[in-house]
């Protein structure tokens, strides 16, 4: 197990930025709601904000580095990590049981 900060570079949001504009969506219409997945009007707005907003990222980018995070080999291959923030939930009436699953 090792520690584990994000860090993007402005490279690697430029590379997103072109990846995300390249994508092509399906151009017809859907049906109201969301039983046929996400609306595609949906996400043609939530795609034009991750373009759109080199900014977002770094805000996230430095929030999320704020908590201890964690890389951990889990079939001693190499290539086959986890990232986890290790936390603590703390919840009225529920207790955690050995092996970490949560009781209510």
């Amino acid at each position: 197990m090792r520690n584990f900060k994000i860090e993007f570079t402005h490279s690697d949001f430029t590379l997103l930025k072109q990846r995300i504009n390249e994508i092509r969506l399906p151009n017809f219409q859907q049906a109201e709601g969301w039983e046929m997945g996400t609306p595609v009007n949906v996400l043609k707005k939530v795609l034009k904000a991750w373009a759109d907003s080199y900014e977002m990222w770094k805000v996230q980018e430095n929030y999320l580095n704020q908590f201890p995070q964690f890389i951990y080999n889990i079939y001693n291959i190499d290539g086959v990590n986890i990232h986890f923030f290790p936390y603590q939930i703390i919840k009225s009436g529920c207790h955690s049981d050995f092996d970490g699953t949560w009781v209510v």
